[in-house]
C-alpha cells in the first residue's frame, strides 16, 4: 500500500538513505504537504527518486523564502504503493481536502488541510480485481482516498479533527490517516515513532530475513536447491522453489514435498523433516 511519513515541529527532515529506501519499496510516486502562510501547500508527483528530491529541493526554498527552516514547520511526505488508481502523478499523495477533481489532481495546490492515506478503503475497489497477485483494472479509474474525500470528509468540515469522528473514520474504513493543517498533525489510526518522526506502519524499517531454519542457509541451497534472498517479498527464493511469508508448504521441482510450520504470532517460518 503506501507509507506516510509526518514530520512534527522541531524535526529535521528524514535522511536521503532513508527516503531512498521507503521511496524502493513504494515505487509508485510521491507527495509532500507543508504548512504555509497559514494554510497548508501540497507539491507531488514525483515518480522517480531525482524526481522526488526536486520536490524536496522545491519546498525547502519555499520554506526559505519566508524566513522559515524546515524545523519550524510540520509536514507530510507519502511514499505511494498504487492499489486503486492508475500510477500517475496526479494521483500520488497527500491530498487537499477539496471537492474538486482538478484541485485533487493538482500537483501544487494549497488548501485548508491536506489528507494523506494508508490502506484500502474497501467501498471503491469495486474497479479493481484481484488476479495471479497483482490488481487489474475492471471499470472507472479512480483513486479510493480521492472518493473518500469527496463523499465523506469534505461534508465533515472540523468535526473531522474530533477524536470520536476520528475512531468512526478508522472503524469504516480500516485504514489510517493523517490531516495536515495549520495548526498541526492530526494521527488518525496507530502511528509508530523513531527519532521524533511518525510512521503509518513498520514499512519505514530495513527489510531483515526472518526465516528460522534448523539446517544453515548455505545447506540448504546445497541440499534442496534453494537460493538464500533477503530482500523483497520472499523469504527465500531460488529457480525452482519460492517460499513467501504466508506459504506453509512449498513443493520443490524435484518433487520433495518440505513442511513448514508456521508460528501464529510472528509469522516465521521452521524447517520439518522433508517427506519422500
Amino acid at each position: 500500500m503506501c507509507l506516510i511519513v509526518a514530520k512534527p515541529k522541531g524535526q529535521r527532515m528524514p535522511s536521503k538513505k532513508n527516503m531512498k529506501r521507503w521511496f524502493a519499496d513504494n515505487p509508485d510516486g510521491v507527495g509532500i504537504s507543508f504548512q504555509y502562510h497559514g494554510k497548508v501547500r501540497t507539491i507531488k508527483g514525483a515518480m522517480t527518486i531525482e524526481e522526488m528530491f526536486q520536490l524536496v529541493n522545491k519546498m525547502n526554498s519555499i520554506i526559505k523564502s519566508e524566513g522559515k527552516q524546515i524545523e519550524d514547520i510540520d509536514l507530510l511526505i507519502q511514499f505511494r504503493r498504487a492499489v486503486t488508481g492508475r500510477v500517475c502523478p496526479e494521483f500520488c499523495h497527500p491530498f487537499p481536502v477539496s471537492p474538486h477533481q482538478k484541485e485533487l489532481d493538482s500537483l501544487d495546490v494549497i488548501s485548508e488541510l491536506a489528507f494523506a492515506h494508508n490502506g484500502i478503503i474497501w467501498e471503491y475497489t469495486h474497479t479493481k480485481t484481484w488476479k495471479s497477485g497483482q490488481w487489474y483494472g475492471t471499470g472507472e479509474d479512480i483513486n479510493d482516498a480521492q472518493e473518500f474525500i469527496k463523499d465523506y470528509i469534505v461534508g465533515m468540515g472540523m468535526a473531522v479533527h474530533n477524536k470520536s469522528v476520528q475512531e468512526l473514520i478508522i472503524s469504516y474504513t480500516d485504514s489510517k490517516f493523517a490531516i495536515l493543517s495549520a495548526k498541526g498533525i492530526d494521527y488518525i489510526g496507530f502511528y509508530y515513532k523513531e527519532k521524533g518522526l511518525l510512521f503509518s506502519n513498520e514499512g519505514y524499517k530495513p527489510r531483515k530475513p526472518i526465516v528460522q531454519s534448523k539446517y544453515p542457509l548455505t545447506a540448504t541451497y546445497l541440499t534442496h536447491g534453494v537460493r538464500p534472498s533477503t530482500y523483497g517479498s520472499a523469504l527465500w527464493e531460488g529457480e525452482n522453489m519460492m517460499v513467501m511469508a504466508q506459504v506453509a508448504t512449498v513443493i520443490s521441482a524435484t518433487s520433495m514435498l518440505l513442511c513448514y510450520t508456521t508460528c501464529p504470532t510472528t509469522m516465521n517460518l521452521t524447517c520439518a523433516k522433508p517427506v519422500i
